[in-house]
């Protein structure tokens, strides 16, 4: 089974549709929430990722099959 680990800040925005669909589905994930510090050390990927390949946008990703 795959892992996942959702990186975005720690604000209600573009990745609360994804927390919102893991937790219908009742997928377990790591839901990793950065402070401003934290973005700086990240800024070169800002990309979200899962097992499957990487993607950009949430849109992206909760249509994803």
């Amino acid at each position: 089974m795959p892992t996942y680990k959702l990186t975005y800040f720690d604000v209600r925005s573009h990745a609360e549709p994804i927390r919102m669909i893991f937790a219908l589905a009742g997928v377990q994930y790591e839901d990793i929430r950065l402070c401003d510090d934290e973005w700086d050390d990240l800024k070169a990927s800002k990309c979200k990722r899962t097992d499957s390949p990487w993607k950009k946008r949430s849109t992206e990703i909760s249509q994803y099959n």
